[in-house]
Order: structure tokens, then C-alpha cells, then sequence
């Protein structure tokens, strides 16, 4: 006897909470998503798909009929090539380290989705990861950007996608957000004290001048932040919505249009937790704690989708996404509490992000859902998501495309394997001049914090160059299950 749909829920919630977690607790095109959210074979805005929950409900209204149990996760491979430069007191350039480095992604998602009301409406329930970033980890020499850590954003989603007519269906979805922010860097005390030499660049390490980046003045700090308790989590900066439409615009053919506004898009997400940090070894490495506070924000997306037949057995799939990315300019960085005021921690200390917003356009032909096994691929375009002088260690993402392809195998009456793979290049960049200057912040310091001097120390930017060369590959896997009850 097969078992029943809820009793198969109850038995698979188990492990996809532990791949939800492991994925919380480890990047992507765009900086802040998942690409096998709504960017995989089978999935996007006129597929019915467990993504569709938050990336369109309306294209629930075209699942088949009854039950269907949805258990899936991703890992994301991205390896990284960096050639650094270095930027000296005076002014002057130098080669810096060449490194490499790859960090593995896990994400996860668990849905289940219903036909109801005589199968004019569909409702959907989804727990699961549209975002998750892992930083690169163990590179000391990138280590005022990123030494390690990771940021994410686990949602649970509820949506309808309701038939008001046989060529209109309407979606409406609401999400709540649980988010952390872990992240590990330093800070070049000696930089941040100006051009003298008592405690700035010309100050002394271990008998020569520290310079810029010398490990003997540098600071760690190890911020982990999260959305807290209950309380925390019902803010209204937790909360987001998607609407959608699907439309038949002729025989087989649907077109489709979405708005997704995930938590912390509207207002800005605060995230509360610790700061450790351990002393330059010049002043002694003694741990200092206290507490940290957070704040950024999210990116809304629109979606544009159009579907149909165009070879026997095969659809013609597109797409179109544009994200607004430039509301994420900065990571608000405050630390306060314990003893960190004894040890001049700096109570503000803001990141700079300087995000734009970023277009994608897809197309591809994927099988229909008919008989037992159906195969699809993709092509994909994105825009950058930074601009070149903004590239960090921790946000490399220029102008990429992908190739994608997947298959899906009906392995028995109501079960269905899932399984696809997408390749994305990433065009290498040359910084240029970076955005992130040394040199003004010394001319800031000097200045006795001047406001017109001090414009990249307000925005995150003052600190050690990550001008240099960056190559990017990322290699992306997913696997999923489905249960249909009819």
C-alpha cells in the first residue's frame, strides 16, 4: 500500500531541514539569490514549480491535478582566481598575492501544493532558501574584505494561485524570513590612524614603518548576527509578499508577470548578535567582546515569462528578470557593549556593497510533461551586479552567462526525480582605479575628519584597495523529488 501524502511529508521534513540548515549556514550571479530559484530547467515564472510559491504564484494554477510533495536542494561550486594589486603610502602600485579559491553553497527547499475549490485553485507551502552566500574562507590576504563566513535568508512561503477565468489565473504569496549574517575581516589600525607616527602608517612595526596591510596592526573581527527570537522574527522588516498573473494569450501559450518583495525589502533588515575581536599583535592580540548590530537591504525582482509549444513534444521557454540591486549599497555595521569601547573599537563601521540593479534574460526548450522521462536547456545572460571599481573579494559578480540543461525521470506512478546542472562564466574584470582607497582615508584622518574628505570613510570605502585582476567559474547541481497523488 502506498503511503499517504501527509504521512510522506511528515518523513521527509526531517532531512530537508537539515539540508535548509546546512545551506543557512554556508554564492550566486546575483549576490542575493539563489540561481536555482526560478533559474533552473523546469522552473521560472510560467512553470508550475515549487519556486512558484515565491517567484509567481499564479503559475500554481497550472499544476496538475491533487497533491504534490516537492523535496530539492542545490550546491552551488564557485572557484575564484584574484590577482591583487597593492597600493602604497606615497601613492604607488605594486603586484599583490595571486590566489585561488573555491567555496561550496548547499540550499534547500521542502513544498507541498494542492488543487482545490473543484481544481479552480491551487495553494502552495514552501519552506525554503532563495538566498544564500558563502564567503571565501582561509585567504589572509584578503582579509579586510572577507577571511570567511556567510550570509542567508530561509523563508517560509504560503501562495495561492487562483483561475478566474480559463485564460486568467491570479497568484497572491506571503513569506516570513529568518536571516544571519556571519562574517569574519580585519582592520589595518595603522591605516585608520592617518599618515603619523605615533600610531598611523609611519608608526612602527617590529622596527620598520607599518605601511599599508601590515599584519603586525591588524585587527580581527568576528561578527555573527542573526534575526533573533520570536520576537524578532514577526518584525514587519520580515515579511514579504509576491503577486503575479498568468495569461493564456493563445492555444497552449501562457505569458506570465510577477512581483516578488522578499523580507527586508521594504524596510531594512536588523540583524542583532556578538562581535569578538582580537587585538593587532603590535597592541598585544588580547579578545575583546561585545555586542554587534546589522542593518541592509533586500532586492525586489520582476518577473516576465512566456511559454508555449514550438516543436512536437517541446516548449519554447523565456524569460526576463529585473532585479533593483541598488538598494543594496552598504552593510550598517555597529558594535558596542562589553569591553570593546576600552579597546577603541569603532561604534560604526560601515562595508560598502555599491550594487546595481541587474537584467537577465533566458530562453530555452524544454520537453512537455507528458510520458515518462523529458529533457530541457537553457541559455542565460545577466547583467553585473557591481561595477567593476566595486569588485571585492566578497561581491564578484560581472557580466555572466550560463548554460544550463536538466532532465526529469517519472520512476514510478507517482514519483518523479529531478535532476539539472547550469554552468555559468563570469567575464574576468580588471579593477581599475577601485573604489576602495587607503589613500583617502589617510587623507581623511589627516584632514581631522574634514566632511568633504572623508566621503569614502563614511561609505565603507576607506580601507586597504581590493584593486586587481578576478576570474570567476561557478558550477551549480540540483537534485529534487517529487510525489504526485494523481
Amino acid at each position: 500500500m502506498g503511503l499517504r501524502p501527509l504521512a510522506i511529508a511528515r518523513r521527509a521534513t526531517a532531512a530537508v531541514l537539515a539540508i535548509l540548515a546546512a545551506g543557512g549556514s554556508t554564492a550566486a550571479a546575483s549576490p542575493m539569490e539563489d540561481p536555482a530559484s526560478g533559474g533552473a530547467v523546469f522552473s521560472g515564472p510560467t512553470l508550475p514549480h515549487a519556486s512558484s510559491i515565491f517567484i509567481n504564484p499564479a503559475a500554481l494554477g497550472l499544476a496538475g491535478r491533487g497533491f504534490h510533495l516537492h523535496i530539492g536542494g542545490s550546491f552551488r561550486l564557485d572557484t575564484v582566481g584574484i590577482d591583487r594589486e597593492l597600493v602604497e603610502p606615497d601613492g604607488s602600485r605594486a603586484a599583490g598575492p595571486s590566489l585561488d579559491s573555491s567555496t561550496w553553497t548547499p540550499s534547500g527547499t521542502i513544498a507541498v501544493y494542492r488543487s482545490v475549490l473543484e481544481e479552480r485553485a491551487v495553494f502552495g507551502l514552501a519552506l525554503h532558501t532563495p538566498f544564500s552566500q558563502r564567503f571565501i574562507s582561509g585567504q589572509d590576504a584578503l582579509r579586510y574584505h572577507a577571511l570567511d563566513g556567510y550570509s542567508y535568508q530561509a523563508l517560509l512561503s504560503a501562495a495561492g494561485g487562483f483561475r478566474l477565468a480559463e485564460w486568467l489565473i491570479f497568484g497572491l504569496g506571503v513569506s516570513i524570513g529568518y536571516s544571519g549574517l556571519r562574517l569574519e575581516m580585519a582592520r589595518d589600525t595603522a591605516l585608520e590612524a592617518g599618515s603619523g607616527a605615533e600610531r598611523g602608517v609611519a608608526s612602527d612595526c617590529g622596527g620598520a614603518p607599518c605601511g599599508i596591510e601590515n599584519p603586525l596592526a591588524s585587527e580581527r573581527y568576528v561578527l555573527d548576527v542573526t534575526t533573533g527570537g520570536l520576537g524578532g522574527l514577526f518584525e514587519a522588516y520580515n515579511l514579504g509578499a509576491t503577486v503575479g498573473v498568468a495569461v493564456q494569450v493563445k492555444r497552449d501559450w501562457w505569458a506570465a508577470l510577477s512581483y516578488v518583495s522578499p523580507p527586508g525589502a521594504l524596510l531594512d533588515i536588523e540583524l542583532s548578535g556578538t562581535t569578538r575581536m582580537e587585538e593587532a599583535p603590535r597592541d598585544g592580540g588580547e579578545a575583546h567582546r561585545g555586542r554587534a548590530l546589522i542593518t541592509y537591504r533586500m532586492p525586489q525582482s520582476v518577473w516576465l515569462g512566456l511559454r508555449g509549444p514550438i516543436l512536437p513534444g517541446y516548449d519554447l521557454v523565456t524569460s526576463a528578470r529585473w532585479q533593483n540591486l541598488s538598494r543594496h549599497q552598504q552593510l550598517d555595521i555597529r558594535m558596542f557593549g562589553g569591553d570593546l569601547a576600552d579597546a577603541a573599537v569603532p561604534e560604526w563601521y560601515p562595508r560598502y556593497r555599491g550594487m546595481q540593479d541587474v537584467w537577465q534574460i533566458s530562453g530555452g526548450l524544454e520537453g512537455q510533461d507528458v510520458g515518462r522521462l523529458r529533457v530541457g536547456g537553457r541559455l542565460r545572460l545577466e547583467s553585473a551586479a557591481v561595477p567593476d571599481s566595486a569588485v571585492t573579494p566578497l561581491q564578484i559578480a560581472p557580466l555572466n552567462a550560463a548554460l544550463g540543461g536538466g532532465l526529469e525521470l517519472r520512476v514510478a506512478q507517482h514519483w518523479v526525480l529531478h535532476a539539472s546542472y547550469d554552468f555559468t562564466w563570469f567575464l574576468p574584470v580588471d579593477t581599475g582605479e577601485s573604489a576602495f582607497s587607503p589613500l583617502e582615508r589617510l587623507d581623511c584622518v589627516d584632514s581631522g575628519f574634514d566632511f568633504d574628505r572623508c566621503e569614502a570613510a563614511r561609505e565603507g570605502r576607506g580601507i586597504p584597495t581590493a584593486a586587481g585582476h578576478y576570474d570567476r567559474l561557478r558550477h551549480t547541481f540540483g537534485l529534487s523529488v517529487r510525489y504526485d497523488s494523481l
